[in-house]
């Protein structure tokens, strides 16, 4: 009577008397369990993805002004030996100085201004001298007419400072 029963079960549709296993019970919780820990890794792993691609952004961002803040200052020196060659010689050699922006354009200062509250902007100004040739050697005679200025640019980040630099040689070519 027992095989009847089963026999009759597989053919009706509507008799739930008797459940009858086929060797997967549970197995639907075990594909949700494990179908939910691969979206929450799925879900996790571009969440860290991304957080590192943001962070990336922001140093490259601080990348980009830092050296845009560089050419500018070499840009600023430019402006002022095209004002006059004295702005440029006056300045001591060898000395760390700032630039400070007026109703006159630029000007230098011995006191550190930053910009942004976080980029610092400086440059130093050094010797040029000249070979038998007139070219730029590192001795020889000097030139009074030229200076080799180094723009520097730094800032922090986290525990570290990072820093640009441009240099340049400012000649007197309009002779004032």
């Amino acid at each position: 009577m027992f095989k009847l029963f089963l026999k009759n079960r597989k053919n009706s549709y509507h008799n739930t008397w008797w459940p009858i296993s086929n060797g997967t019970s549970g197995m639907g919780l075990v594909e949700i369990v494990i179908g939910s820990t691969i979206i929450t890794l799925a879900i996790a792993g571009m969440a860290s993805v991304f957080s590192l691609y943001l962070n990336k952004t922001i140093n490259l961002t601080d990348g980009i002004k830092g050296e845009f803040l560089a050419k500018e200052g070499v840009e600023a020196l430019i402006s002022m030996r095209n004002k006059s060659w004295v702005n440029i010689a006056n300045i001591p050699i060898n000395t760390t100085r700032y630039f400070v922006y007026g109703a006159n354009g630029f000007a230098t200062s011995t006191s550190n201004i930053y910009i942004d509250e976080k980029f610092e902007r400086s440059f130093i100004l050094e010797e040029v001298y000249r070979d038998v040739s007139s070219n730029i050697a590192g001795s020889g005679t000097l030139d009074n007419k030229s200076r080799k200025a180094t723009v520097l640019v730094s800032w922090r980040k986290d525990e570290a400072t990072t820093t640009r630099s441009l240099s340049v040689y400012l000649n007197d070519v309009f002779g004032n």
